[in-house]
C-alpha cells in the first residue's frame, strides 16, 4: 500500500448550541431521544467558589496570599480544586485546618470522600498528603505520618509555599 502524504486537513465547525444530539435514554428503555447541546449541558455547572479556611483553635488569615476554590458540578458528581499560596502577610492559626467543599457532599458515616492533596515549600520540597471528609461540608488535610496539615505541618509554611488539593465526590 502506497503512502499518502497529508498535505491539508478538513476543518470541521464546532456544533452549535442549537445542534440536536441524539441522546441515549438510560432509563432501560431502547429509544434514542434527541437534545440540544444546551439541554444537555443544563446540568452542568462549573464556578469558583469562596474558600472558607479555618483552624481547630485559632483561625488562619490568607493576608496577601491566594486562597482559591474552583468546582465543575455534572448531575451530582463535584469535582473540585483548592489553590493555595501563601502570602508574607498569610497567618496559619493553630490547631489542624479546615476547609469547606463547594457543595454539600451526600451524608457518609462509613466511607467518606478522599481527597489528594500536595504541598511544596518555595524552595521546591514536596509534601503528599490525603484529605477526608470531616462532615458534609468541612475536609481536613493528613500529611505522612498521620499530621494533619497545620501552621508547622508538614512544613513550617512561609512566604511562596504552595498547597493545592483536589478530588471528586457526590453531592447531597
Amino acid at each position: 500500500m502506497a503512502r499518502k502524504k497529508i498535505t491539508q486537513l478538513t476543518a470541521h465547525a464546532a456544533p452549535a448550541l442549537t445542534d440536536i444530539l441524539p441522546i441515549v435514554d438510560l432509563s432501560g428503555t431502547a429509544t434514542t431521544k434527541k437534545s440540544t447541546i444546551t439541554q444537555v449541558l443544563s446540568p452542568l455547572v462549573s464556578a469558583s467558589y469562596a474558600v472558607t479556611w479555618t483552624a481547630v483553635s485559632v483561625n488562619p488569615a490568607i493576608g496577601d496570599g491566594t486562597l482559591v476554590g474552583l468546582f465543575l458540578q455534572v448531575g451530582k458528581v463535584v469535582d473540585f480544586s483548592i489553590t493555595m499560596i501563601v502570602g508574607s502577610t498569610t497567618t496559619f492559626g493553630t490547631g489542624a485546618w479546615i476547609f469547606t467543599l463547594p457543595v454539600v457532599s451526600l451524608a457518609m458515616t462509613v466511607s467518606r470522600p478522599v481527597f489528594q492533596a500536595y504541598a511544596q515549600t518555595a524552595g521546591g520540597v514536596p509534601f503528599m498528603g490525603l484529605a477526608r471528609a470531616s462532615n458534609t461540608t468541612t475536609f481536613r488535610v493528613v500529611a505522612e505520618g498521620s499530621v494533619y496539615f497545620d501552621f508547622d505541618s508538614p512544613f513550617v509554611w512561609a512566604s511562596g509555599d504552595f498547597f493545592n488539593v483536589f478530588g471528586r465526590y457526590w453531592a447531597a
